[in-house]
Parts: structure tokens; sequence; C-alpha cells
């Protein structure tokens, strides 16, 4: 088991993380990420949610404390202003189990509006229809969100105001 563990912890890269504490803020059950040491980087929502157990309890094992990993918008679009998080809700409650800060990557827009690396500025609204959603969804269970994930040369919303 050891030895899995280092190869997970080794095998992932080490991420910071830097969400915000704004929803948290006066709800002690949840590990803020400024209090948290060491994160890595998984995609239990996606390749990984088969072993997303096992996952969680090698993170555990090795003292990780938080993971960032995607809540891509294509990954629950159920049609136009619908949204289905079962997938989502599998692994943040699997990761409150195990005492794990989950920090969401918000992203991805579904092929019928553009693509996983498009933010035309014809979406916007339900760019921020889905943004909300995720936010009243998870309220007092995340702390705070990455949104879009890579945005450096990817086509996104131009206008500054956003």
């Amino acid at each position: 088991m050891k030895k899995r563990v280092a190869v997970l912890a080794g095998g992932l890269c080490l991420s910071i993380c830097v969400a915000g504490t704004a929803v948290a803020e006066n709800d002690s059950r949840i590990k803020d990420c400024e209090s948290v040491a060491y994160g890595i980087c998984a995609h239990l929502t996606g390749d990984e949610h088969s072993e997303l157990v096992r996952s969680l309890r090698m993170m555990s094992a090795a003292g990780v404390e938080a993971v960032r990993t995607d809540f891509f918008w294509r990954d629950c679009d159920a049609g136009e202003g619908k949204f289905d998080f079962a997938r989502f809700d599998s692994v943040v409650a699997e990761a409150e189990r195990f005492g794990i800060v989950i920090s969401p990557v918000i992203g991805a827009p579904p092929d019928r509006l553009g693509g996983r690396k498009c933010y035309p500025d014809s979406i916007l609204d339900a760019w921020t229809a889905y943004v909300g959603a995720v936010a009243e969804h998870y309220k007092g269970r995340v702390s705070g969100y990455e949104i879009v994930n890579e945005a450096d040369g990817v086509p996104s919303f131009k206008d500054p105001a956003v």
C-alpha cells in the first residue's frame, strides 16, 4: 500500500489550493483552502472516477488535504438550463468522507455551445447560469472555485467586465 501511495503522490502534479473562502467563511464544517498544506490535481470526475474511493483513500494516506478536480459543464449538461450533478456529488461526498477539500475547476462548455475550449460571448448568459447553479448546489460544501481551466490561450470571453 505504501508503494502505491508514493506512486500516486509522486506521479500526480502537486497543486496549490488558491480558491477563496467566501461561501464557507462562517461554516466550521468546511476546511478552507487557505489552511491546506498539500494539494494535488486529479481528474476524479472524469477518467479516474471509477477509482474514486481508492484514489481518495491513497491521497488521504499520503497526507493530501485538497484536490483540484474538474467540474466541467459538458459533463453535467442536461440541456438548456438543466444540470445533472450526480457525478460531481459523488466526488464531493467521498472527499468529505476522507476529509479532503475539493477545489473544482469550472469550464468546458458542452458541444452544443461550442465545446470544451470555446467561450464565445454568445454563451455568456448560459455560462453565468451554469456557474451560479454550481455555486448554489455546493453552497456550504465547496469553499472556492477555479473559473475556466487553463484560460491562457483559450478563446474566451473578451469583455473586460467578465
